[in-house]
């Protein structure tokens, strides 16, 4: 109804006539103008009613009357660009700017097409790097020049930015975003888009500093804190990543924010309120099996075993055949002690995919899976089914990945305790490659377990080429120097790491473990803690410093606090679970003890000191000849002499207790 009384309005107007009558007191110049303005404002109404053709046709009109007016070119290719004419919408905009130059709207127009250009190319398979490049130096011209016109616009200077970020020019879409941030410097899209520059070039600790700095005038901004979070995550602080998240979440209630949230959470250990997010993501979506999967690898680090198992069979009635629910089902039975069970679970899966031929992700789950028999076999002490199970998965592997496989061969055979194949499958590795340097350090351990320790070291100073150490050879250096008992050349090293490199979090933990090596517990505790102050999370650390505190009966409850926290990150792990058991036995909790410390054989079958605790919890709850079993075991991976004196000394203690049967 409108649209009627408006046209009916203008053709009342009679202005079609006006050009051959001139009305009194309008020239006929100023006649001719009005004709075209009626033409224009006809077009105008019809765009509105999507009536494009009739539209382009008043356009027409106009242009006869007045053919250099720029403006109508550029109304004209919106109108071709909503008749999907693009060609068409192309060449008037072209002319609206060979006419004016600073016609805003036709940069505008162009700018989209080209965008819509880029975006159709970016989803073709045909396209070549020329074609893309082309399109997007296009683009670019047309949104500086918008930007030069409209200097205060930011949808132009955002759009810039992007597009030098598309095509690889970090350098210049840095100074648009800065140039934004100068113009409009409350921006959160601008303080968000150089951010992510920053992100997107490595340089992860810049985008925080700048986030950060702007989060202290806008807090509730969730986007730049999302990209704050990405940050952090970038850089492996999962507790920034976690924080930032979690205070977005609670501005934001989108579904993929959430999903990060969960993940950060789930990576800082945070199981319990990793778990809560996850629960409320599945209530929204039963059928969400990546988020079953997820609560059931939550369930299993918490030792819930029966729980994980539930939620991981819903995921399984769902989705039957998938692989990876399968995978994680039979890591159920391996972390809760059920070796064979596991084994028979991963074999199933490696018979029911079963091909004559294996794509490349087909070779990876395949790879997942002998790995994981593998290890299951070396803690049952199967060590030649382990061997036999890595070599499958060096045949499936890519020669490129081969050398770090030949390393878990070697380790191997190491737990076995047979140094000779351990050196003789690393030399064959050095053989084939020579200048890997993974094999050379691995090489230069063996040196050192043999005793050979001027050689080790001189292999790994040779290793640095003349160059300044970096941490993992001054680690592996360290390493060499502590088990042959040099610390002060050890510290020497360590030292200089320090002056190299001042703000590494690691030379806080080697430093407390030389101290502690040297029983330097004053030391060693604070070296630890300052560690810590850097990442408070840090399993190693938090299990190495409870384990010397409770090895000493100092700070007890402390000890207990850190060591629970290394377990909850890593359930399987001898080591920790060795330190937890321990922190119980000097508590007096032996029933805690003995679970925990059974555990840790199971996960570390061939550990000395873990038996030779798990004898003093039997030998302490009058289980004397369980304590002679571990002991004796104890006794058989012994490396180190005074050990094994000690555990002699034992044995030989416990076999005079009349109490045994």
């Amino acid at each position: 109804m409108k649209r009627v009384l408006l046209l009916a309005f203008l053709l009342a107007l009679g202005l079609p006539a006006m050009a051959q009558n001139s009305p009194a007191g309008m020239t006929a110049a100023e006649a001719k103008k009005a004709e075209a303005y009626f033409h224009f404002t006809m077009a105008r109404v019809l765009d509105q009613e999507q009536s494009f053709d009739e539209s382009l046709k008043e356009y027409r009109k106009a242009l006869d009357i007045t053919p250099n007016d720029a403006d109508l070119y550029a109304a004209m290719a919106r109108t071709y660009l909503n008749q999907r004419n693009r060609e068409e919408a192309l060449k008037a905009a072209q002319k609206a700017v060979e006419i004016n130059a600073n016609n805003l709207g036709a940069h505008r127009l162009l700018g989209d097409i080209y965008i819509s250009a880029i975006q159709n190319l970016q989803n073709s398979r045909q396209v070549t790097p020329a074609q893309l490049k082309e399109t997007l130096d296009r683009a670019i011209r047309e949104f500086e020049e918008i930007v030069r016109i409209d200097p205060t616009g930011r949808e132009g200077y955002l759009m810039l930015g992007q597009l030098y970020r598309i095509s690889d020019n970090p350098d210049k879409a840095a100074e648009v975003y800065r140039k934004f941030l100068g113009i409009e410097p409350g921006s959160e899209d601008g303080v968000v888009a150089l951010a992510s520059l920053a992100i997107d070039s490595n340089h992860n600790a810049q985008a925080i500093d700048l986030l950060n700095d702007f989060l202290k005038k806008q807090p509730a901004a969730d986007r730049a804190l999302e990209t704050l979070g990405d940050a952090y995550s970038n850089l492996g602080e999962t507790t920034g990543a976690a924080d930032a998240y979690k205070r977005a979440a609670a501005l934001n209630d989108d579904p993929e924010l959430r999903n990060k949230l969960a993940d950060a959470l789930l990576d800082d250990n945070r199981l319990e309120e990793a778990a809560s997010v996850f629960e409320e993501v599945l209530s929204e979506d039963q059928s969400n099996v990546g988020v079953l999967q997820k609560l059931a690898q939550i369930y299993r680090r918490q030792m819930k075993y029966s729980e994980a198992r539930e939620t991981l069979g819903r995921g399984l009635r769902r989705a039957p055949t998938n692989v990876f629910l399968r995978i994680d089902m039979a890591l159920i039975d391996r972390d809760e002690g059920k070796f064979e069970d596991a084994v028979r679970g991963f074999e199933s899966i490696l018979k029911d995919t079963e091909k004559p031929v294996y794509s490349q992700n087909d070779k990876a789950i395949r790879i997942r899976v002998y790995t994981q028999v593998a290890i299951i076999r070396s803690l049952q002490t199967r060590f030649d089914d382990s061997i036999a199970a890595f070599s499958s998965v060096r045949a499936l592997a890519d020669p490129s990945d081969r050398n770090r496989i030949d390393m878990m061969i070697a380790d191997t055979y190491k737990e076995a305790k047979n140094i000779d194949k351990a050196e003789s499958t690393i030399r064959s590795a050095i053989q084939d490659s020579p200048n890997n340097r993974d094999l050379q350090i691995a090489y230069a351990d063996i040196l050192s377990s043999r005793g050979r320790t001027d050689e080790s070291i001189q292999l790994l100073q040779r290793l640095s080429a003349g160059q300044t150490p970096d941490m993992d050879l001054v680690s592996a250096i360290i390493g060499v120097y502590e088990h042959a008992q040099r610390y002060s050349d050890a510290q020497k090293t360590l030292d200089a790491a320090a002056r190299n490199f001042p703000d590494e979090k690691q030379i806080h933990f080697l430093q407390g473990a030389l101290y502690e090596r040297q029983d330097k517990v004053t030391e060693a505790e604070q070296a630890f803690r300052r560690a810590l102050d850097l990442d408070k999370n840090n399993p190693s650390v938090l299990n190495y410093l409870g384990y010397m505190l409770a090895d000493r009966d100092m700070k007890l409850d402390e000890a207990l606090s850190m060591v629970k926290k290394a377990v909850d990150s890593d359930p399987i792990n001898g080591a920790f679970l060795d330190s937890l058991g321990w922190v119980y036995f000097k508590m007096n909790r032996l029933d805690l003890a003995e679970q925990f410390l059974k555990r840790a054989v199971a996960f570390a079958a061939t550990n000395a000191t873990m038996y030779d605790h798990l004898g003093d919890v039997y030998y302490k709850t009058g289980k004397y000849q369980d304590a002679q079993a571990s002991w004796t075991k104890g006794l058989q991976y012994a490396d180190e002499p005074d050990e094994a004196m000690r555990m002699r000394q034992k044995l030989e203690q416990v076999k005079s207790q009349a109490s045994i049967r």
